[in-house]
């Protein structure tokens, strides 16, 4: 069951309504699972039956002024049901950012890995001048600090 999933059936169940609540759930075009209080009109919906927690007999209790009505406690689950869908929402753009993130820098290190180089153009000759072994032996160190950076920054991006 995924993390979506789960956090919609816990709000769904902490709900409180009259006898039961309806919610429908259904399945766009595209594969995207939906759910709402109304049932969509040209779509194939299941109704999910939320029970209530509430432990009175509704037919036998006299209405009381701190119990909400019926219009309320369903006005407060489409409410808690827009809530939960917003987080989502929000979930799921942080986890669009941090999947770009971590792309971007894999891409670093693997331009960084690329541009390695150990020679440099002459101006004068048009030609390369190549390093010599103490300064190509102090680049190398130099790039390899570069590289563990570079991969700790994926460590920390990629999580």
């Amino acid at each position: 069951m995924t993390i979506k999933t789960s956090v919609f059936f816990l709000i769904l169940f902490s709900l409180t309504g009259s006898a039961a609540d309806k919610i429908y759930k259904w399945v766009d075009e595209q594969g995207n699972t939906h759910y709402s209080s109304e049932k969509p009109t040209n779509n194939k919906a299941n109704e999910i039956q939320l029970k209530t927690t509430n432990k009175k007999d509704v037919s036998t209790a006299a209405p009381s002024v701190a119990e909400p009505s019926n219009k309320t406690k369903q006005l407060s689950n489409k409410e808690k049901l827009d809530a939960y869908l917003k987080k989502d929402q929000k979930l799921r753009a942080k986890a669009a950012r941090k999947r770009k993130t971590c792309a971007k820098a894999k891409t670093r290190l693997k331009d960084y890995k690329n541009a390695m180089s150990y020679r440099k153009k002459d101006p004068n000759s048009g030609g390369y001048i190549y390093l010599n072994e103490t300064k190509r032996q102090k680049k190398q160190r130099r790039y390899q600090k570069g590289i563990v950076r570079l991969q700790n920054n994926i460590k920390k991006a990629c999580k």
